[in-house]
């Protein structure tokens, strides 16, 4: 196990002619993973937990002639990531140990989305793991032998599991259970695959996940910078610092001028306090004439007359 890292990449790209969006690019290394051992013969495998394994296996071989039976769990884990976000893509990445091998059958295998079940990483057994019952819901199949009868013993994989992660965010649920076991669990074939506890850290298994924040909020800068932000569906949402002592009675100096400085918005009434202040501005139906696709300069000025812009493309 270890702790979970990012790597954030932002992102500005063209959706269609008429429409742009801001979207976030997140890779987060799985944090919370285990392998599920079941030996025949021993009945102590399958009571021992096997969170820091560092081989991820979905296998059927033997041990000393008794069979043995491993599957791979992990969670994908969104917890870290912000609230206010719509999910487009999950991809998982997945690094071979270098020894998949159908030795006498095929090491076809199921990735399953497991529903509603608790576990730590630190206590999950084989005894302890999903019931069978719980594997109905396959989300990928994955096999190292090619149409043509060649086995790849490095092959890597890559997994979308946009559909099942992204519906469960939509229904609040920040964490999914995922287990990887073959389709025939009868000796000798496997599929093998880095843990999060490999010692090559280069092939720890990772999920990317790219979103789009419901409401981004801008902030302001001290001067008109070259870069243009995009207001969408008429709303302007800007996170404003007042650095200055505020009374209940001050309010936003905030005005928007078109690209011939004109002045045709100028809010009243809005209050203003110390600190970090988030604002949402209703601009479809402020009725001051914005129009979609035209440029628009916001100035802002604190509570000692100091002023930070915001240059947008407003969309409807």
């Amino acid at each position: 196990m270890k702790s979970i890292q990012h790597i954030t990449l932002l992102l500005v790209f063209a959706i269609s002619t008429s429409s742009l969006a801001q979207t976030i690019t997140d890779t987060i290394y799985i944090d919370k993973d285990a392998l599920l051992r079941k030996n025949a013969g021993i009945s102590s495998w399958q009571e021992t937990n096997y969170g820091s394994s560092g081989a991820a296996y979905a296998s059927a071989w033997t041990n000393s002639s008794n069979a043995v039976t491993q599957r791979y769990i992990f969670d994908v884990d969104l917890s870290s990531l912000p609230q206010d976000i719509l999910i487009s893509e999950v991809k998982l990445y997945l690094f071979s140990n270098g020894n998949h091998y159908p030795l006498y059958r095929s090491n076809a295998s199921k990735l399953y989305e497991i529903d509603g079940f608790s576990w730590l990483e630190n206590t999950i057994t084989w005894d302890n793991a999903p019931n069978e019952s719980l594997y109905d819901n396959p989300v990928a199949s994955l096999e190292s032998t090619d149409a043509g009868g060649s086995n790849d013993a490095n092959k890597d994989y890559v997994v979308d599991l946009t559909s099942s992660v992204s519906s469960n965010w939509d229904d609040q649920v920040t964490s999914t259970t995922f287990i990887l076991r073959l389709d025939t669990e009868i000796y000798y074939t496997r599929m093998t695959f880095a843990s999060s506890d490999n010692n090559t850290p280069a092939n720890h298994p990772y999920f990317v996940v790219k979103y789009r924040p419901i409401k981004l909020y801008l902030k302001p800068k001290p001067d008109l910078e070259a870069a243009i932000n995009y207001v969408f569906n008429g709303e302007l949402n800007l996170l404003l610092d007042e650095r200055y002592s505020a009374e209940s009675s001050d309010t936003l100096n905030l005005e928007i001028s078109d690209s011939t400085n004109t002045v045709i918005y100028k809010p009243t009434a809005i209050g203003i306090s110390s600190g970090t202040n988030k604002l949402s501005l209703d601009l479809s139906g402020s009725g001051a004439g914005f129009v979609s696709g035209n440029y628009y300069t916001c100035t802002i000025r604190d509570l000692k007359g100091r002023k930070t812009f915001v240059r947008f493309h407003y969309r409807d």
